[in-house]
């Protein structure tokens, strides 16, 4: 695993576009917050953080919920699952709720923008600085993106849930699920499949290396 990664650097952002022109550099908020706080970065050392902004209502296990509610909190929900089991079970990993996103190949950017039409002209290199708070996490993306689109497609056991972010945690690659759709006006189940795209997920400063 090298030092220096790509990112798709948001300048229409004010806080990028500030990042990048007076300080040179993108520092996740989760390495921010323990340089800053002795108390956090006790927190941060051990893999005991807090990086949730909401917490899950407990009567969503009632089960009824309307299509608008399902479609509204999915997003959400993919993260709040993915992190609750990273707290969990690797609760040193870089949370997706607090790490900066980075590609460690052009070509890997390339697949992003070919899938997803993100502007490569936006890509910009930077170099990651090392001490005891790095931290590096390769992950495929792709495995989020299919759960997003998926999750409002079914009701997902826990067991179902823990296993695909087991799955994206251990780093592993593609995978598929079978989710509920409609053929010839029939309900039947279909296969999906993720792909991969290799994405890092890092706590840490990474400097700008290029002047672009």
């Amino acid at each position: 695993m090298g030092d220096e990664y790509f990112i798709f650097a948001d300048t229409s952002n004010l806080v990028c576009w500030h990042n990048l022109h007076f300080t040179r550099c993108i520092v996740s908020s989760g390495y921010a917050a323990a340089l800053q706080s002795p108390e956090f970065r006790d927190l941060y050392l051990k893999g005991t953080a807090d990086y949730l902004p909401f917490i899950a209502n407990g009567s969503r296990s009632v089960g009824f919920v309307s299509l608008f509610t399902l479609n509204a909190t999915s997003l959400y929900t993919v993260e709040y699952d993915a992190e609750i089991t990273r707290r969990r079970e690797f609760p040193t990993v870089p949370s997706r709720l607090s790490a900066v996103y980075a590609f460690a190949s052009m070509d890997d950017c390339h697949k992003a923008h070919s899938l997803y039409g993100w502007d490569m002209a936006t890509v910009r290199q930077f170099r990651l600085s090392q001490d005891e708070l790095t931290r590096v996490h390769r992950a495929n993306m792709q495995v989020v993106s299919l759960m997003r689109s998926c999750y409002p497609m079914a009701t997902w056991s826990e067991a179902d849930r823990v296993a695909v972010w087991q799955h994206y945690w251990k780093g592993r690659g593609a995978m598929s699920i079978e989710v509920p759709v409609l053929s010839d006006g029939k309900p039947t189940r279909q296969s999906c499949d993720s792909g991969e795209i290799w994405e890092y997920l890092i706590e840490g400063k990474l400097e700008l290396v290029d002047a672009a």
